[in-house]
């Protein structure tokens, strides 16, 4: 029979060491309480009455006014702004915020998080989580 290495003796050992904090966790875990899941309506956790842009905010019009905010429409590409960019802060345009967006025409039903500022075509909405499910500011979910 021949003798292990040292090499091979220490991979046992870590074998056997792992399989036993594998153990004690697999303990611990089943300590906890499993989460309740709750049943809602999209209606219920987004305030679905945020509308976006209209139907007169065209690629025409993004590009007469050209700037620096990404103008997202229905694409299934998350990271594609092919609307172009616009300026911020032109009066009857809709700007958000890190949101999630919701595409309600051509690649329908997708959802993006959107980080940083940005605007929308008139076939994506944002939703917007409603003012009484955010946590006060400040609040620590740890």
């Amino acid at each position: 029979m021949k003798d292990l290495s040292s090499a091979e003796i220490q991979t046992s050992s870590r074998i056997i060491s792992i399989k036993e904090e594998v153990k004690e966790l697999t303990i611990e875990s089943a300590k906890f309480e499993k989460p309740e899941f709750v049943k809602k309506e999209i209606k219920q956790i987004f305030d679905l009455k945020q509308s976006t842009n209209n139907n007169q905010f065209t690629k025409k019009f993004i590009n007469k006014n050209k700037g620096a905010i990404p103008v997202y429409s229905a694409t299934k590409f998350p990271e594609k702004v092919d609307y172009g960019y616009i300026k911020d802060n032109l009066k009857g345009i809709k700007y958000f915020e890190n949101c999630l967006t919701w595409n309600t025409d051509g690649s329908i039903g997708k959802v993006y998080y959107r980080r940083g500022k940005f605007s929308l075509s008139s076939t994506v909405i944002p939703l917007i989580v409603r003012n009484d499910l955010m946590l006060p500011k400040g609040a620590n979910i740890s």
